[in-house]
């Protein structure tokens, strides 16, 4: 007896079923790769898309190194006129106050010419130290 059947699972019972009671069977297959189909492993997707290619990276400006002053207090006394305190080291910072020939700063830090100061109101900014003379 031949039985021509196709690899469902509804047919594939049937053929078994057929085998059990003896009764030889010859299987036929229309697509010989359907057979294996059934039970081949399926490809590995990757999970996630592919990255989108990296942005150009923008560098940070460098950072203005400060370096500390030792612990006694350092004094510094104003030789200009008037003399701009400004926001950071530098005269691309802007000017958060000015201060008068004669008045003492309290030194805090230096940078490239530059002194963090305290005024005596308690204002904390840079001065230029090329107008400025050390008292203590």
């Amino acid at each position: 007896m031949l039985a021509r059947l196709h690899q469902t699972d509804r047919q594939h019972k049937k053929m078994t079923l057929l085998r059990n009671v003896g009764i030889p069977i010859v299987l036929v297959l229309c697509n010989p790769g359907a057979a294996l189909a059934r039970h081949a492993v399926p490809p590995i997707r990757p999970a996630l898309p592919p990255a989108p290619p990296a942005r150009p990276v923008v560098p940070l400006p460098p950072a203005v190194p400060v370096h500390p002053v030792p612990v006694l207090p350092i004094v510094v006394r104003v030789t200009a006129a008037s003399l701009n305190v400004r926001r950071g080291p530098g005269t691309r910072y802007a000017v958060i106050g000015t201060t008068r020939r004669g008045v003492q700063l309290t030194v805090r830090g230096a940078s490239g010419g530059w002194l963090k100061v305290v005024t005596p109101r308690g204002v904390v900014g840079w001065v230029s130290s090329n107008y400025t003379a050390r008292v203590r």
